[in-house]
């Protein structure tokens, strides 16, 4: 085992850094540090025209090196709309359907780095690919997989949300890294499913605890970053190979019904739309985690570096802590998600904090030197 203790900066950023068996243990300790970036906001996206945006988050935004950004206009949307980098609407890439470069079911979307757009289909069991210039490429078939959530494609590589086969109420989930040789699992996640429950006179099974951690995830260039616990560490897996665990000392917020108050103040959605449960009788159906999951979302940039969006309330500033390629804590962007996409080197697109609650809008920001 080699540890190694690297510390700078006016705030004595600290990084240490053990090895265990070909795997790096990456420690962050110490408060949260302002990035200290100055953001140039370069353009605003909304809906106008053509232009339609719904629920925007990493499944349904997405953008290569090349400028160009997607964007998908639903989480079932078929409509995949390819906008430049000051948010002119380029053209429109898919549409629905059961033909070439048409769309079924997508549950959503990811863009390489060579202009390749995905689109998850789950009508087709594969990925629809478009290259950003409209022209169609084969379907990518997942012929042995039961498609449960969101898939990455690089090339002819897929990092895959799927379901293994059902147990009785264990509903375990894994993510699997697929090329055209075979595949691998990279994870298995297994939270506590409860049995059948009545919320709005429907019963419902396979539902968590509130708060239960999710399975968090996001892969581009080749790298796999992935939270599923409630600790602060992101599990990076360069190709198939897990090879570094990334932590900070982070402080967990309580599981309690105080926090599913905070979190849903207005309840839950549960069921269809119409069914809005009230926290008081999510926590007495469902009970609550112990603690709450510290990541609430993961982007990967193409430099390798790794954005982890705080889990904070809906009443709190948004926090996203950066780390380098290594896993080093780089510092804390206040105000702001992780980025759904890089077009370029020195520019980041998120979605505006108060797009949930209003109207959808994407930001396009330059960092400045």
């Amino acid at each position: 085992m080699v540890a190694l203790i690297a510390c700078g900066g006016s705030q004595e950023l600290c990084t240490s850094v053990r090895d265990s068996a070909g795997i790096a243990l990456i420690d962050n300790p110490g408060p949260d540090v302002p990035l200290g970036w100055d953001m140039e906001l370069v353009a605003t996206v909304q809906n106008s025209g053509d232009l339609v945006l719904n629920e925007l988050f990493e499944y349904t935004v997405d953008a290569d090196s090349l400028g160009h950004i997607v964007v998908n206009n639903n989480w079932f949307g078929q409509r995949v709309q390819e906008i430049d980098t000051t948010g002119r609407l380029i053209r429109v890439l898919t549409r629905e359907g059961a033909g070439p470069g048409e769309v079924g079911a997508g549950v959503s979307i990811s863009s390489s780095g060579d202009g390749i757009v995905s689109v998850m289909d789950f009508t087709k069991a594969g990925l629809v690919r478009v290259r950003s210039d409209g022209s169609v490429l084969p379907v990518l078939t997942l012929t042995h997989q039961s498609l449960f959530g969101g898939g990455r494609a690089d090339g002819d590589t897929v990092v895959v949300h799927t379901l293994l086969q059902q147990s009785g109420t264990e509903w375990p989930e894994q993510l699997e890294r697929v090329t055209p040789t075979g595949s691998t699992t990279l994870l298995v996640h297994s939270p506590p499913r409860l049995g059948t429950l009545l919320f709005c006179g429907q019963p419902m099974e396979g539902l968590n605890p509130m708060l239960t951690p999710d399975l968090r995830w996001n892969a581009k260039a080749g790298r796999t970053v992935v939270n599923n616990t409630g600790d602060y560490t992101i599990r990076v897996y360069d190709g198939e190979r897990l090879t570094r665990l990334v932590r900070r000392n982070v402080d967990p917020l309580p599981g309690n019904e105080t926090a599913v108050r905070r979190f849903f103040p207005d309840g839950k959605r549960v069921a269809d739309w119409k069914c809005i449960v009230p926290p008081d009788e999510l926590v007495r159906k469902r009970g609550v985690a112990r603690t709450v999951q510290p990541i609430r979302r993961l982007s990967v940039d193409y430099q390798g570096r790794i954005w982890a969006e705080r889990n904070t309330y809906p009443d709190e500033q948004s926090r996203v802590d950066l780390f380098d390629s290594t896993g080093k804590y780089l510092g804390t962007l206040n105000g702001f998600g992780a980025p759904l996409g890089f077009p370029a080197r020195d520019l980041l697109v998120f979605a505006l904090p108060d797009s949930v609650q209003s109207e959808p809008r994407l930001a396009i920001y330059r960092r400045k030197q």
